[in-house]
């Protein structure tokens, strides 16, 4: 999936229909993690169990792929998988980094 595709913010219905296309193209754990930031930072969506409701995905699902949105430096978007995102979700838990927006990983 291209990762440089626009990504909506104006509404949860414009989200929705953006996730809808994620999962049609099978999208990455890194693009599903920066999609699902850009909603919360854009308070289209106020927490991660509106996203899961929002998108019918487990919350678990969301907390993993916002946990791989602070992996981008670790190569590209297709080395990023739910199970590498959440090995090092759990070391920078360990190591006490905070998320770029200053939230806890």
């Amino acid at each position: 999936m291209n990762s440089h595709m626009p990504c909506p913010v104006e509404s949860p219905k414009k989200a929705i229909e953006y996730h809808h296309l994620l999962r049609e193209r099978e999208t990455s754990a890194l693009n599903y993690g920066r999609f699902y930031q850009r909603q919360l930072e854009a308070r289209v969506f106020a927490t991660q169990r509106e996203l899961s409701i929002a998108f019918s995905v487990p919350e678990g699902h969301v907390s993993k792929a916002l946990k791989s949105a602070l992996l981008r430096a670790f190569g590209s978007e297709a080395h990023v998988s739910f199970r590498v995102a959440e090995a090092l979700a759990e070391l920078v838990t360990v190591v006490g980094v905070r998320h770029p927006t200053g939230a806890a990983p």
